[in-house]
């Protein structure tokens, strides 16, 4: 296998990521309440980053339930423009999309509506 496209959650956080209050908000009650699954995604985030692979790592906010809004936002950061929540169809065709999207690789952005 070459190409991966992977789903994380918001709350993992990289280098150049600028998280505003309600982002820092969402992150601390993770940290208290998940510990233990954030740290598994934060490490899960790394073997990707550093496996030689064609990788993407989508970070994406809060999902809902409800129809595509056709509009996605996509950042190279965490807060950087993007909102705390996006639609679940909105993201499975981001995540479609990343596939045959070679500008994606190697990068891990943060998606929302």
């Amino acid at each position: 296998m070459r190409r991966i496209v992977t789903l994380t959650g918001a709350g993992v956080r990289l280098t150049g990521d600028t998280p505003k209050a309600v982002d820092r908000v969402f992150g601390t009650a993770l940290k208290l309440l998940q510990g233990k699954l954030l740290a598994d995604s934060v490490a899960y985030v790394e073997a990707v980053r550093t496996s030689d692979t064609d990788w993407t790592v989508v970070r994406a906010p809060r999902l809902l339930d409800g129809s595509a809004t056709g509009t996605v936002v996509s950042r190279p950061h965490v807060g950087q423009g993007t909102s705390s929540k996006l639609t679940r169809e909105d993201l499975a065709t981001f995540l479609l999309d990343a596939v045959t999207d070679d500008a994606t690789i190697g990068t891990a952005p943060a998606v929302s509506n």
